[in-house]
């Protein structure tokens, strides 16, 4: 009867011990980098201004808008994009067709675009990406304003996803 109780508690250890061992694949997870894919083409461009002479603030914001190009984002599964401007960008002297290409990483809310030497940061969502760009400086040089009367002028051009 001892030998039996022995035998028991023994094999009631064992078992319990092994449940205290685990196999490390909990250890090694590797986070896979997020991918999309789709094509988001342009759907409208907005202006965020603030100037100190309100006379000026629908000049400013007029001025923002016509800098927007316009165009469509092609993602692939494969980390690459294509980009391709609606607006004819070609030019015989550089030979620009307008398409630009290039790699994506998605983290979160931003998607980093690069191509070649250059990384663009935009924001994403699944039905959205949008692009910004702060063009103050040129504004003012382009109406003509004294320094200091646009503190902000932001174009935002907005990419909807096309669902088919």
């Amino acid at each position: 009867m001892k030998l039996r109780n022995i035998l028991g508690l023994t094999l009631c250890a064992f078992i319990l011990s092994s449940g205290f061992t685990s196999c490390s694949d909990d250890d090694d997870k590797k986070v896979e980098p997020k991918v999309i894919s789709g094509t988001f083409k342009f759907s409208k461009s907005e202006a965020e201004v603030t100037v100190t002479d309100p006379e000026v603030k629908g000049q400013v914001e007029e001025a923002v808008n016509s800098y927007s190009k316009g165009g469509t984002y092609v993602f692939k599964l494969d980390g690459t994009y294509t980009f391709k401007s609606d607006e004819k960008l070609t030019s015989r002297e550089s030979g620009e067709s307008g398409e630009v290409s290039g790699t994506y990483k998605l983290e979160g809310d931003k998607l980093a675009l690069t191509s070649g030497d250059i990384t663009e940061s935009l924001a994403y969502t699944e039905t959205a990406i949008r692009s910004s760009q702060d063009v103050a400086a040129k504004v003012a040089e382009e109406l003509e304003l004294a320094a200091g009367v646009v503190t902000k002028a932001l174009q935002i051009d907005v990419f909807e996803k096309i669902t088919k």
